[in-house]
């Protein structure tokens, strides 16, 4: 799926923004860096520095899963007294998630911080949908969206990251349990090259007990 607007992710986070944020920054800048990876990081998650391209050239926009991989319902599809289809038991993988940890399908809420070039705070909604282990999110902030297809493998989380149709960088992290009703987590850093190099660090939690 594209993303929609003719602004650029990540760039159009600013708009409109930063005046607001300038004191914030000040004032949560330092405690916020200790919270969440330092740009240094996005080297620590093996995401490349420069534009290579896809990683995953068969899966992006317009394209069907691979493999023919089959939707996982996200976690609440089931009625509250019923598990919801293809869940093992507890703390056991499904097969259905084709080596994926977790069921990830579903709505998140996504924070994050720009590192560089310019340091500011961004907060949005994440759609993700899962066929197996491949996964497909749209993340929406304001009037803008970014798209983002890749692969979970375990507890690791790789994306492309597209806007408009066009690649424009990675981002890459892991999921973990134990947020607010022991809901998984995932902490991502990411890199884009569009319209210039800008890295920073996100991080995405469930937004109640049924999403």
């Amino acid at each position: 799926m594209g993303s929609t607007g003719h602004t650029p992710p990540r760039q159009w986070r600013t708009f409109g923004l930063v005046a607001a944020v300038l004191g914030a920054v000040a004032a949560v800048g330092v405690s916020r860096a200790q919270e969440t990876p330092a740009a240094g990081s996005v080297a620590a998650q093996g995401l490349p520095t420069t534009n290579q391209g896809p990683q995953f050239h068969e899966w992006g926009p317009g394209r069907g899963a691979p493999e023919g991989a089959r939707q996982v319902p996200p976690p609440h599809a089931a009625a509250p007294e019923a598990p919801a289809p293809g869940t093992p038991a507890p703390g056991v993988p499904s097969p259905a998630w084709g080596g994926c940890s977790y069921n990830l399908a579903g709505t998140w809420l996504a924070s994050g911080q720009e590192t560089t070039p310019t340091a500011f705070l961004y907060d949005g909604t994440v759609s993700v949908t899962q066929y197996g282990p491949w996964l497909q999110a749209v993340e929406t902030q304001g009037g803008g969206q970014t798209a983002y297809y890749g692969r979970c493998n375990g507890s690791e989380i790789r994306f492309d990251v597209y806007s408009n149709g066009e690649f424009i960088g990675y981002q890459a992290g892991n999921a973990m349990p134990g947020g607010r009703w022991g809901q998984v987590r995932i902490s991502f850093d990411w890199a884009t090259f569009v319209p210039q190099y800008a890295t920073g660090t996100e991080h995405w939690r469930r937004g109640g007990p049924l999403y």
